[in-house]
């Protein structure tokens, strides 16, 4: 890449590709008609959006909240802390995001062999708000860095299944796509709001506490999953 043009330039040929599969592959991923039907015929709105589905919204908004402290404000606080360039602090958070991907291969797996998806979201959370309070000390070496985001995008990934599953366990039968995108609102709300916190840090010059508010945030949403543990999800 040789400019941020040529960066947009790609994320849109990806979106392109992206369209042209589910164009052609569309029918392997319609709801099924019965399924349909008895979701408008049988389930109320009301019936869709219970305390499981609730929690769960709360629970996007936690993760997301944190996700876009550590991904977004990269190109500040890495330099700032750890004295590497832009340039630099760009390849370390492109570790970050594709061992996420590798993570959430595993995790598919994990969550097929595991009816826990609490405690797979639960321990792979814990370890990543660990990771990212010692990352906001700024007493690591560089490459120690670049093994925490490593590890923590790993972890990260994980949970990415699970997550899911446990959607699919509260949503109510036919009524999977409202609550999935009931609970997704999530992600745009934690996105929306978090930032205006991070960004106050860093106007403060609090550098090391924006990543500390983002492991804050994580330990929060283990906070909720232990909170709605022993109770009907």
């Amino acid at each position: 890449m040789t400019d941020w043009r040529t960066a947009l330039v790609i994320s849109g040929a990806v979106g392109i590709c992206l369209c042209l599969v589910f164009v052609f592959s569309g029918d392997a991923l319609r709801e099924d008609a019965a399924a349909k039907q008895k979701t408008k015929s049988e389930t109320p709105l009301r019936s869709m959006i219970n305390r499981g589905v609730i929690l769960l919204f709360l629970f996007y908004v936690l993760t997301s909240s944190a996700n876009i402290g550590l991904t977004a404000f990269a190109p500040i606080y890495l330099p700032a802390l750890y004295g590497v360039t832009v340039e630099t602090a760009a390849y370390i958070l492109s570790v970050l995001l594709f061992s996420n991907a590798l993570g959430t291969l595993f995790g598919g797996w994990l969550a097929d062999k595991t009816p826990r998806h609490d405690l797979v979201l639960v321990v792979s959370f814990s370890i990543y708000a660990t990771l990212l309070a010692i990352v906001g000390t700024a007493l690591l070496p560089v490459f120690l860095v670049v093994g925490a985001f490593m590890l923590g995008g790993f972890v990260r990934g994980i949970v990415n299944p699970s997550r899911d599953m446990m959607v699919r366990e509260v949503a109510p039968a036919g009524a999977l796509g409202t609550v999935f995108a009931f609970v997704s609102t999530g992600f745009n709300v934690g996105q929306g709001i978090a930032p205006l916190a991070y960004g106050a840090l860093l106007d403060g010059e609090l550098t090391n506490e924006l990543l500390y508010l983002s492991a804050a945030f994580m330990v929060a949403s283990i906070l909720l999953l232990l909170f709605s543990r022993n109770r009907s999800l």
